[in-house]
């Protein structure tokens, strides 16, 4: 009796290490689907945005060629999608979607895309294009499916220098070269820094680029020069190498005058809405922004409730990403022109030259070497009060503004542009 419940036990065994066998052969063969499936859908979605690229870089050169006219715009992209269609490797999307699909739209402006206008931006988009599925099979899909979208127009003038200035400039580490660094001179991607300090807690460059100068360039004449080269009317375009001229003194009031028009806000007189106009969007921050000097970096750094505002914390403030959602939603504090307003797009988005403040010592004004410009977010109002402690012009770093791409107070039609590929404000990916 006892050597046959042995012989069930075994057997019994055999059947539930079978079924565990089994269970990982399933388990292996999904995972090796997932990976080829997951290769073939993103091989296959490269080629299909690609495509759309093509297309909508097609149709908008179209555009520009003839007029507006957005049916030849329109023939364009297809017979470009249809092209490419064609090429070698792309027989699989040729099986699966019907051309007839493509859809074209255009748009007048590119940041809030709106379907139905006559440009000059093309969107081209191919939906849910059906791509077989192999291993995953297993796992109960039958297939898998791709869209791509891409928005294309032109660009705004090109220019050698960037000429949508503010006459600040932030000290860069000339050791830290871009080209090899993961930073700009020292200043990272979604990272706060104070781009204006004052001198009641020993804002001054004072060692660095010389005692009595406070981040600010020379505008040209007095306090008016200052607040209106912040407001948007700073006269000099700037490129990397070139030297530039700071400007001794604090000027508090003029700097916050000219920075809030930016964000709805006009004292002092010299500046108007109609001249100087908002932002779409003047969201400040929820929470009180402070600074306080960093020995290592030789700066101020922004700070939150005492605490230095990194990467880990950065969610506490109303960032550019937050601001890009915003528009994408239309949630706009004040309406776009394109909408009946007078509010602008990317005011709050300023360029800030960044200087090799290294060794310049001279009281007063001194010439910098400007090693690069940066796109700065603002991310708040300048506040005043009774001394002024607060008086800091806060930004975000977002990126390398070497090349001209920034609307200006008073944009016209540009001479000499390029035809460029945007972001679909509509999808997360394009």
């Amino acid at each position: 009796m006892t050597e046959m419940k042995s012989i069930k036990a075994k057997h019994s065994q055999r059947g539930a290490a079978l079924i565990i066998v089994v269970a990982g052969l399933l388990a292996i063969l999904a995972m090796a689907g997932l990976a080829l499936d997951g290769g073939h859908l993103f091989l296959n979605k490269t080629r299909l945005q690609n495509m759309v690229d093509s297309a909508a870089l097609a149709g908008a050169k179209s555009l520009q060629q003839n007029a507006g006219n957005t049916s030849a715009a329109t023939a364009a992209a297809r017979n470009m999608f249809r092209q490419n269609l064609n090429a070698p490797g792309h027989a699989e999307i040729d099986e699966s979607f019907d051309e007839q699909e493509l859809k074209v739209e255009f748009s007048e402006t590119v940041r809030v895309f709106n379907p139905g206008a006559e440009g000059p931006y093309i969107r081209v988009t191919a939906a849910d294009v059906s791509m077989s599925a192999w291993l995953i099979r297993v796992l109960g899909f039958e297939d898998k499916a791709v869209t791509a979208t891409a928005v294309a127009g032109p660009s705004v003038a090109i220019t050698q220098k960037n000429c949508n200035v503010i006459p600040v400039m932030v000290c860069g580490d000339p050791l830290l070269d871009p080209k090899t660094a993961d930073s700009f001179w020292g200043y990272q991607k979604g990272t706060a820094e104070v781009l204006k300090a004052n001198s009641s807690q020993g804002g001054s460059w004072e060692g660095v680029s010389g005692p009595g100068n406070f981040h600010l360039l020379d505008a040209g004449s007095g306090a008016k020069a200052v607040q209106l080269g912040l407001a948007g009317n700073y006269a000099d375009c700037l490129s990397a190498s070139e030297m530039v001229d700071t400007q001794p003194g604090n000027e508090v009031g003029p700097v916050a005058f000219g920075i809030n028009t930016r964000f709805g806000i006009y004292q002092g007189g010299q500046t108007s809405r109609d001249r100087f106009p908002p932002d779409v969007i003047t969201t400040g921050q929820s929470v009180k922004l402070s600074s306080r000097i960093d020995p290592e970096l030789g700066r101020e750094r922004v700070t939150v409730n005492g605490q230095v505002v990194t990467a880990d914390n950065f969610g506490l403030l109303y960032s550019y990403e937050d601001y890009k959602a915003d528009v994408n939603a239309e949630s706009f504090t004040n309406l776009p022109v394109d909408q009946g307003g007078d509010a602008q797009f990317d005011r709050r988005k300023v360029v800030v030259p960044v200087g090799n403040c290294q060794g310049v010592d001279k009281p007063g004004a001194a010439p910098v070497e400007v090693l690069g410009l940066a796109c700065f977010f603002l991310l708040d109002k300048v506040v005043l009060s009774g001394n002024n402690a607060d008086a800091r012009v806060y930004g975000e770093f977002i990126e390398d503004c070497a090349v001209n791409g920034m609307p200006g107070v008073t944009p016209g039609t540009a001479d000499t542009f390029r035809i460029q590929l945007y972001d679909d404000p509509d999808a997360r990916s394009s």
